[in-house]
């Protein structure tokens, strides 16, 4: 049997291997000017500040080793974290300003880490890890839930549309890699547009996208 608690300091440094290879984290704090190696420097001011807002999936029994994951918070608490940015590598900001700059909508919950163990895929996990942010959004009056997937995981990709995640906007960098980052975001009225082209409003509507 497998449950959802609240993430210990005892989980820290087994969420940071996911954290590594989903996003550029390794480019962002190597080099930093705190001379801190990467582990140190994800513990401090990325991992142990948003423990709070992050869920662990452990097995009974076993509640120190960590099965499944999500960090998410709404726009408010991410706000309130460390400001991590003056201490990276002096290029970061430069190569990735699109990124650190893009106007995630104000009125959103983030997920920002979302994993689940290979080995209990399909079981059901992953939407149990997943309510945490929906009942989050219902708690705090949040009408969205936001994240960027880099388009070159198609499996989080397929997970997160699956979940009435759409995708809002590509984020390029071209001199770096071929495909892009993609903002994701899930709110009703896009949710609404699914299979648009073979809904009967726009079936009906001579010249729907014309007028």
């Amino acid at each position: 049997m497998y449950k959802l608690i609240k993430a210990k300091p005892i989980h820290a440094k087994q969420i940071l291997p996911y954290l590594t290879t989903t996003c550029y984290w390794k480019e962002f704090a190597d080099g930093n000017n705190l001379n801190q190696s990467y582990e140190e420097f994800m513990l401090q001011w990325i991992i142990n500040p948003r423990l709070p807002i992050t869920t662990v999936l452990v097995k009974e029994g076993d509640e120190d080793t960590v099965r499944g994951c999500i960090i998410t918070g709404t726009i408010e608490q991410f706000g309130q974290m460390p400001d991590y940015t003056p201490h990276l590598h002096p290029r970061v900001m430069e190569i990735f300003a699109e990124w650190f700059q893009f106007p995630v909508s104000s009125d959103s919950v983030i997920v920002e880490l979302f994993f689940v163990a290979k080995e209990l895929r399909g079981q059901g996990y992953g939407s149990k890890l997943y309510k945490i942010a929906e009942d989050l959004a219902q708690a705090t009056g949040k009408d969205c839930i936001a994240g960027f997937i880099w388009s070159f995981f198609p499996d989080s990709l397929i997970n997160a549309t699956r979940r009435g995640r759409m995708v809002k906007a590509c984020i390029h960098f071209p001199k770096l890699i071929d495909l892009p980052l993609l903002y994701v975001e899930k709110k009703p009225e896009y949710t609404a547009l699914k299979d648009y082209f073979q809904t009967e409003k726009y079936l009906k509507t001579p010249n729907a996208l014309l007028i």
